[in-house]
């Protein structure tokens, strides 16, 4: 294992609808693998009751795991980009 370098960040304003930009990347390399993981995500999030509580956004995903003796070929490979929605709850 050669470096595993990652970084997370998630910053929001607390008010009732308040909106959240969260960026997270990580990188890992094992043996002759290398293991990629790029997450940005921008949501706005509005507490329906003090329970429960509802939002929308927007996601950009990317996870890819590579061999690093044949990088021509990707092993796995997931791309997302688009909107998502939620509904949760907190106790």
């Amino acid at each position: 294992m050669r470096r595993s370098p990652g970084a997370a960040l998630l910053l929001f304003i607390a008010l009732t609808p308040r909106l959240e930009a969260n960026i997270e990347a990580f990188v890992l390399d094992f043996d002759r693998y290398t293991d990629e993981i790029f997450d940005v995500s921008l949501s706005g999030r509005y507490r329906i009751s003090d329970t429960w509580f509802t939002g929308v956004g927007y996601r950009y995903y990317r996870h890819r795991i590579r061999d690093a003796d044949e990088p021509q070929y990707v092993e796995y490979s997931i791309d997302y980009r688009g909107p998502f929605a939620f509904l949760g709850v907190s106790f």
